[in-house]
């Protein structure tokens, strides 16, 4: 199962690592004479472009987080914490310990006892999140006024809890699977004991409510995208803006959803391929794209949405600075 791991960026120094090698692509060739080969052909596989994302952990004294970083799995998703935020998240492919490749991407900490960050993980699917660390706390129990202090690694059965709370279960998957070689899946999947749990499910105690008045009573409802009648269970209730970013009022406020239809508009929607400016459909994420989905957007593009109005033009100008940043940061 999926763990989260906790990882502050609170100076100046761990943002600048964060910003060089998180947010940024790094090169493999940077670090290959420095791993085993093993190790390269392992990262190749992960990122064929040759392009990766890392962060390190320092062992610190007495390795204090060695056995907390031993933990880590491919398929765990790091938090990043800054100024009291969750800002952004990281899903695991590998983990290598090595001082020297560590020292070449982020030298040492300066201080009289020098040490570097060579307990290493590597990413994949770098996204924005915008999550209070007293959201955060009341989920999983802190004092409202606890700070993320330091590197830590959850157990399974809380990280669980935790996503499914701040509405980030596709982060999760629903699944075991791992994230990393497709060697590394192959061999999880022979060492699968069962193929089914049980699970303790955090529903959404208002998407049923929502769902309700957004239908009330119709079998066949009309996508706001596409303009065409689905029956309802073809109908995603979509929020409008991202759930795990709303407050409590705007969670219980029935105009923060609309219908958007399973075939297309609701996947398009959510990964932000697509977003509503001044009521129009509008084009924003432009790679990866196939000729398929250039040719649905192409089919949908400038299309009138009849959601948007006084009360969710917010919601929707969220939406679209959101995916319009994250799409930046991720391809520039």
């Amino acid at each position: 199962m999926t763990k989260i791991i906790l990882q502050p960026c609170r100076d100046a120094l761990a943002y600048e690592h964060f910003r060089d090698t998180v947010l940024k692509d790094v090169p493999l060739s940077s670090i290959n004479r420095f791993l085993t080969p093993d190790q390269q052909f392992e990262l190749a596989q992960i990122y064929p472009d040759g392009k990766c994302r890392v962060w390190g952990v320092e062992p610190k004294s007495k390795d204090i987080n060695v056995g907390k970083w031993e933990r880590i799995m491919p398929g765990d998703i790091a938090f990043f914490a800054k100024e009291r935020r969750i800002f952004y998240s990281g899903t695991v492919t590998l983990t290598i310990r090595n001082k020297k490749a560590a020292f070449q991407l982020w030298k040492d900490n300066g201080e009289d006892v020098p040490s570097t960050w060579e307990c290493m993980y590597f990413l994949t699917d770098v996204n924005e999140l915008d999550i209070s660390v007293e959201d955060f706390n009341m989920i999983k129990g802190n004092k409202p006024n606890a700070n993320i202090q330091g590197f830590n690694v959850l157990y399974e059965e809380e990280s669980r809890l935790i996503l499914e709370q701040l509405g980030l279960e596709e982060l999760n998957g629903g699944t075991d699977e791992v994230s990393g070689s497709e060697s590394q899946a192959e061999d999880k999947l022979k060492r699968l004991p069962k193929t089914d749990r049980i699970t303790t499910v955090v529903a959404r105690k208002e998407h049923d409510l929502l769902t309700y008045l957004l239908h009330y009573n119709r079998i066949e409802n009309t996508c706001a995208i596409c303009h065409k009648i689905f029956p309802v269970s073809l109908l995603v209730t979509a929020h409008i803006k991202r759930r795990a970013n709303c407050s409590h009022e705007e969670r219980i406020n029935r105009f923060i959803v609309m219908p958007l239809c399973k075939l297309g508009c609701d996947e398009l929607y959510e990964r932000g391929y697509i977003s509503i400016v001044n009521g129009k459909v509008v084009s924003v994420r432009k790679s990866p794209l196939t000729e398929t989905v250039r040719q649905y957007i192409e089919g949908i593009d400038q299309n009138t949405c009849a959601y948007y109005n006084e009360i969710t033009q917010d919601y929707f100008a969220w939406h679209y600075a959101h995916h319009k940043r994250r799409y930046f940061l991720e391809f520039r």
